[in-house]
């Protein structure tokens, strides 16, 4: 495995560890939050994309 498909998997499983379901449950109370979990998860569809046009496995 290349290491930039190294760098995408490490990429990709720290923004599937955001806090995703934290930044969720605050967006009532802050409507900023919403943009923050939308942008977490967005960032992972891009890594994800890169990672597949690289070639790389799945993580």
């Amino acid at each position: 495995m290349s290491t930039r498909c190294k760098e995408l998997a490490s990429s990709i499983a720290a923004a599937t560890a955001s806090p995703d379901r934290q930044v969720a449950v605050n967006v009532s109370k802050l409507d900023d939050q919403r943009i923050v979990t939308q942008s977490i998860r967005d960032k992972r569809g891009d890594l994800e994309a890169q990672s597949k046009s690289s070639g790389c496995p799945k993580p």
